[in-house]
C-alpha cells in the first residue's frame, strides 16, 4: 500500500513544521524532566550529606570535650609526677642533711653546745647558721677554727658574741658557714 496525500504542498510543509515543533517540544520536555530529576537527586544527596555532616560535627564536639578533659587529667598526672620527684628529692636531701649535721657535730668540741641550727640547701652548697654556747670565748674561737677545717668549707664567720657575767661564765655566738653538699653513692 501506498500513502497518497492529496493536500496541497503548502499544507504539507506546514504539517511537517508542526511535527518538527512537536518533536522539539517533546525533546525539550524530556530534557527538562531529566534536569528536574537530576536536580531532585542532587538535593536528596545534599540533604543526606548535610545530615551526616551535622552528626559528624556533633561527634567531633563530643570528642573535643573528651580531649579537653584528658588534658586536665594529663595536667593532674604531670603534677603528681612532679610531686613524687620532689618527695624523692626531699627524702634524699633528708639523708644528706643528717650526714652534714653529723659532720658539723663531729667538728665541735665537747664543751660547746648547739642551741639552734638552720641549714639552707641549694643545688651545690649548704649555707648554715649555728648558735653555739661555750664556757668561754677561747673555746668558741677553737670551735670556729675546727669548722674552718671541714672538707669543702668555703667560709666561716661569727658574730653576736654575748658574755653573761664575769670569768668562766658561758659565752654564745652565731656562726655562719658554707660547705658543699654531701653526695650519696
Amino acid at each position: 500500500m501506498y500513502g497518497v496525500s492529496l493536500l496541497p504542498p503548502e499544507y504539507k510543509s506546514q504539517l511537517q513544521q508542526e511535527k518538527r515543533t512537536r518533536l522539539i517540544v517533546l525533546v525539550a520536555i524530556l530534557v527538562a524532566a531529566l534536569m528536574l530529576l537530576v536536580f531532585l537527586t542532587t538535593m536528596v544527596f545534599k540533604w543526606r550529606y548535610s545530615m551526616e555532616i551535622s552528626a559528624l560535627q556533633v561527634e567531633q564536639d563530643q570528642l573535643q570535650t573528651r580531649i579537653n578533659a584528658l588534658k586536665d587529667e594529663e595536667t593532674i598526672v604531670n603534677d603528681l609526677t612532679n610531686t613524687k620527684l620532689n618527695i624523692n628529692n626531699l627524702v634524699a636531701s633528708a639523708s644528706k642533711l643528717s650526714t652534714n649535721i653529723i659532720r658539723i657535730g663531729d667538728a665541735l668540741p665537747d664543751e660547746v653546745t648547739v642551741t639552734e641550727i638552720a641549714l639552707v640547701y641549694d643545688l651545690q652548697t649548704i649555707a648554715g647558721t649555728l648558735k653555739l654556747q661555750a664556757p668561754d670565748e677561747l673555746t668558741l674561737r677553737q670551735c670556729v677554727d675546727r669548722l674552718r677545717l671541714l672538707d669543702g668549707v668555703t667560709s666561716v664567720g661569727w658574730s653576736q658574741l654575748v658574755t653573761t657575767g664575769e670569768g668562766l661564765t658561758p659565752v654564745s655566738c652565731t656562726v655562719t658557714m658554707q660547705l658543699p653538699r654531701v653526695t650519696l653513692n
